[in-house]
């Protein structure tokens, strides 16, 4: 008799965000290894306007419900991991940028994000145990904001920066490096 697998409804949640981002199917192989290091972690609002952000991961759970009718129940966590947060900045990069041909959508930003951290080599092919420390400590930087004045080693890298990135907030952030990477596009 065959025996039925349950399979817990955070871990759907998690394969969910996956596909929304389209992992599976990246530049350079599938991210799932990364991602899961992404969704251990906690984002951390340090500037009171990235709150914004979080709430915006956070809501992701609620379209995760309203999309699959499964219940996640009483989450493990109350905070909003990395992973909820880079999802919800992706479909944000998305809607801020019009493209007719569909190229930049949410899993080209999370790709891009991808690249910006420096992560893009710790596809599953390549990623081993130790290199969740290594993504730790990446994630350790964005949280506490010690990456460079214009946003080097963080998410949006800065040519030109007015101000000191480290103080400003990530959608103010991704604003202005969508207006210097991407004006013209």
């Amino acid at each position: 008799m065959a025996k039925l697998v349950t399979i817990s409804p955070h871990i759907l949640y998690f394969n969910y965000l996956c596909d929304l981002v389209h992992v599976e199917s990246l530049p350079g192989h599938m991210y799932f290894s990364l991602c899961s290091v992404f969704y251990n972690r906690a984002f951390n609002v340090v500037i009171r306007r990235d709150n914004n952000r979080e709430r915006d991961g956070l809501a992701l759970r609620r379209k995760f419900e309203d999309d699959t009718g499964i219940s996640l129940g009483q989450f493990p966590h109350k905070w909003c991991s990395f992973m909820e947060f880079l999802v919800a900045l992706s479909f944000r990069m998305q809607d801020e940028v019009y493209d007719e041909k569909g190229i930049y959508d949410a899993s080209y930003w999370f790709y891009e994000m991808i690249k910006n951290l420096g992560l893009v080599s710790f596809n599953d092919y390549n990623f081993h145990d130790h290199d969740s420390l290594v993504v730790g400590a990446t994630i350790d930087r964005i949280n506490r904001r010690t990456f460079d004045y214009n946003g080097s080693g963080g998410l949006f890298p800065l040519y030109l920066p007015q101000e000191d990135q480290r103080n400003v907030e990530f959608a103010k952030q991704m604003t202005q490096y969508l207006f210097e990477h991407y004006k013209h596009k």
